[in-house]
């Protein structure tokens, strides 16, 4: 994980040129008040083989039996750290 000491606590923004693994960009953009998920759509592939688009832009962890924990605890986290880091 990036050392949040490189992010710029005006403008939540990498200061350093090679950013890792992208956690400072992530967790900047949630401190930021960014909502859309990272990963915009999936695909899959239905019975009769054709290829379908899903769009995860208003469920980016999931719905249903394979929504994913941490739809509070993860972005709240995220501001944690930034406000923590940047004080």
């Amino acid at each position: 994980m990036a050392d949040l000491a490189s992010v710029d606590p005006e403008g939540l923004r990498p200061r350093e040129a090679e950013r890792g693994d992208g956690s400072v960009e992530v967790l900047a953009s949630t401190a930021a008040g960014r909502t859309d998920p990272p990963v915009p759509l999936t695909r899959r592939v239905a019975p009769d083989g054709t290829l379908v688009e899903v769009s995860l832009a208003e469920v980016p962890f999931g719905i249903g039996p394979h929504a994913r924990p941490g739809r509070e605890q993860g972005p709240a986290l995220a501001v944690g750290l930034v406000e923590a880091r940047t004080r």
